[in-house]
């Protein structure tokens, strides 16, 4: 039977029709495709606690929301959100901020490879890092609009607008440049400023202008870095706490565990003093004064580390009081020590202790133990150094097991220090002490 004949022009429609079909069938399979993949991005993280108003992406947020690369998270006035991410690392981020994950890459077989890049543009946000930072520090980068912030294993705490940023290293230590940054492999090869959390200082960055370190002293109380509270714990495995437990939490300047017991009182006037930086306060435990309630006209302040400023009188003449020659051996007056995991502070009290002088070196010893009562164990400060004409205690390089910084008094009677001594990565023993000339010293 002979082929029916088509005109040309329905031949032509069914051939285009045909070429349409086959053309709407892989536009069909590639957006199907896109979306699976879409659906199927790797989460670098999820929502662990959500109070108030909380976008992501446009979306209100809500507990074990995923994070992926890429994901904008944003706070109201009211919002607080708490972020763990895949290596467990955590963000907690505060009211009125806007943070970006514009790359976190994380592989358990290969750690040195991670790579973690965030951006705050606005708002504050405290940062613990987790095994992607500890692997690749230099694969860290959180900028802000006028610095990048670059990690050395820490605990920290940032704050910025559009014109400057400021940072405050709760454990750990941070470097930071002036201007933001995009790939870490340039960011760290221009001037940086370094900032550890035993200097008693924070950093500010403003715009067009280099790094500075500055006192907490200087510190409004109400400054986000001193209220950026209690994280939680980087125990991925921990339970979840309800929302008014979070907000406590976040909420909480310092958490005593166990208060440290009373110091030995002494019956004369203070020589040496110190006094807590703004937002150190002992939570149902002997109230010690801030530096600034402390602090009085003739004092000039001696030193730091991340809990303590050390006083004393000023003078033209630090040394008149005290011998040229000789060795003068002091008892322990006074301490207040504890072993610190973030910014919780546990207990642990000296147990012996011991402090020399010698002027015909101008050098001093000074040992100090004690058991700490978070892992129930025993610590050992051991320094050495020299004492300057100015009566300061200073350490010898190599020669101590921890950082001491101390005076002699103007008035020629006590001596004080300041002591940091680490013991891993994550806790530290922290300590104020304050000694007396012994009898016929």
């Amino acid at each position: 039977m002979p082929t029916p004949y088509l005109p040309l022009n329905i031949s032509m429609y069914i051939s285009a029709f045909s070429y349409s079909s086959r053309y709407l069938c892989w536009l069909g399979a590639t957006l199907l495709l896109l979306c699976l993949a879409t659906s199927l991005q790797a989460s670098v993280g999820h929502v662990q606690f959500v109070s108030g108003t909380v976008l992501i992406d446009g979306q209100q947020a809500h507990a074990k929301m995923p994070l992926k690369a890429g994901s904008q998270v944003e706070t109201g006035t009211n919002g607080m959100a708490h972020l763990r991410f895949v290596d467990n690392a955590f963000i907690s981020l505060r009211p009125n901020s806007r943070l970006t994950i514009d790359d976190y890459h994380y592989n358990p077989e290969d750690p040195v490879g991670s790579r973690v890049k965030l951006q705050l543009q606005h708002g504050t946000v405290r940062s613990i890092t987790g095994q992607a930072g500890e692997a690749n520090r230099s694969g860290f980068i959180m900028n802000t609009p006028v610095a990048a912030i670059g990690i050395r294993g820490t605990d920290f705490i940032a704050l910025t607008d559009q014109q400057v940023t400021q940072a405050r290293v709760v454990s750990g230590a941070i470097a930071i440049r002036e201007g933001s940054c995009s790939e870490s492999t340039d960011c760290w090869n221009t001037p940086l400023t370094a900032l550890d959390a035993t200097s008693g200082q924070f950093i500010e960055v403003r715009q067009g202008q280099p790094a500075l370190l500055k006192d907490l002293l200087l510190l409004p109380p109400g400054s986000p870095l001193l209220q950026a509270g209690t994280a939680a714990t980087t125990d991925a495995s921990a339970p979840e706490t309800t929302e008014p437990e979070r907000v406590a939490l976040d909420n909480m300047i310092l958490n005593v565990i166990k208060p440290t017991p009373p110091p030995p009182v002494y019956s004369g006037p203070a020589q040496v003093v110190w006094g807590r930086w703004h937002g150190s306060h002992v939570k149902d435990g002997p109230q010690t004064p801030s530096l600034s309630a402390a602090f009085e006209q003739h004092h000039e302040i001696i030193g730091r580390n991340n809990t303590f400023g050390l006083l004393r009188t000023r003078s033209e003449h630090p040394l008149a009081h005290w011998p040229t020659r000789g060795n003068v051996n002091f008892s322990l007056t006074a301490a207040e020590t504890y072993i610190r995991r973030g910014t919780q502070l546990f207990s642990a009290p000296i147990t012996r202790s011991n402090l020399n002088i010698n002027f015909n070196t101008s050098s001093f010893q000074t040992s100090l133990s004690g058991t700490e009562s978070l892992f129930n164990s025993t610590w050992k400060l051991q320094a050495q150094g020299s004492v300057n004409s100015n009566g300061f205690l200073i350490n010898s390089p190599g020669s101590t097991s921890g950082r001491v910084v101390g005076t002699l008094s103007t008035e020629g009677d006590q001596a004080g220090y300041l002591f940091t001594l680490p013991i891993d990565g994550y806790h530290l023993i922290e300590g104020a002490t304050l000694w007396t000339r012994q009898p016929g010293q």
